[in-house]
């Protein structure tokens, strides 16, 4: 069975993102803030769910995410951020 590509491009990309504020109180307000700077990237395509969030784009799109991300958990505090990247994972469907 084949799989297909659900989005154009070579250089498409999923990403799996899940941060980990440490020793903080008011750690969601750090996720949720950190989350809410991605929507300025408008190609990206954005699911939050309880764990995780699932971001899907351009390569340079998702980079770009993961930076803005990291620099605002750092600008809140020592954080750790999971990231599971992929060029398949999230991207194709079976025929």
């Amino acid at each position: 069975m084949e799989a297909l590509s659900v989005l154009d491009g070579e250089n498409r990309y999923s990403c799996s993102l899940a941060l980990y504020p440490l020793g903080m109180e008011k750690y969601e307000k750090v996720i949720s803030n950190s989350i809410l700077k991605l929507y300025n990237l408008k190609s990206l395509e954005i699911n939050v769910g309880d764990m995780s969030t699932v971001l899907k784009g351009d390569k340079e799109d998702i980079l770009q995410a993961i930076d803005i991300l990291s620099e605002e958990a750092n600008n809140s505090g020592d954080f750790s951020l999971n990231i599971n990247l992929s060029n398949v994972c999230g991207l194709t469907c079976d025929n």
